[in-house]
């Protein structure tokens, strides 16, 4: 009797395990095995990021690349290759004490590359305070799978409505910056085109 009662329980419970088994199997879209997908896309190739002392003060990043138009910035957010990520405002509609501001290139075609910092406003009662930017440009190397820094500088500001070229430099054709190429030429990036 005890090992009919035992046939009669696991009998079912085996076939309904092995349906299970069977309509997993069956559901579980299957993973294409084919060589010709294409590889994730990249999040950018090129990446500035400023930052400055904790403070009331607003200082907008600005890049112009090659065949741009008009530069990106804050009033000019994104562009055919560039975006800007993060736009400071200093303190005013901050809870975060850091000042910093970020641009990303999704690609980074050949030709010249002007970065620039504009001290946009200050809400210091003292009045306008100098201010000491630092910058860092960044270039994704494929091979290590992470960003590289390629260059850092300080460049100062005195006043508001003050700008300073951060770097001019050239992108080779092959996504690579010609580290020779590095330059602080002042140039208004703003003028009409």
């Amino acid at each position: 009797m005890g090992v009919a009662l035992g046939d009669l329980t696991m009998n079912p419970l085996m076939i309904f395990f092995f349906l299970f088994v069977l309509m997993a199997a069956l559901l579980v879209p299957r993973a294409k095995l084919n060589d010709d997908t294409e590889p994730p896309p990249q999040l950018g190739k090129l990446h500035v990021e400023i930052e400055w002392p904790p403070g009331n003060t607003d200082i907008d990043l600005w890049i112009l690349p090659p065949g741009a138009a008009k530069p990106v910035g804050f009033s000019n957010r994104g562009g055919p290759a560039c975006d800007l990520l993060r736009d400071d405002l200093g303190t005013a509609n901050d809870p975060m004490p850091s000042n910093r501001e970020s641009i990303m290139c999704r690609a980074a075609p050949a030709g010249e590359y002007t970065i620039t910092a504009y001290y946009y406003a200050s809400s210091i009662l003292e009045g306008p305070v100098p201010i000491s930017v630092i910058a860092i440009i960044s270039l994704w190397n494929d091979r290590l799978n992470r960003y590289e820094r390629v260059h850092t500088t300080t460049v100062e500001l005195a006043k508001p409505k003050e700008y300073a070229t951060i770097a001019s430099f050239l992108m080779q054709d092959d996504g690579t910056i010609d580290t020779g190429s590095f330059n602080t030429i002042e140039r208004n990036i703003f003028e009409k085109r």
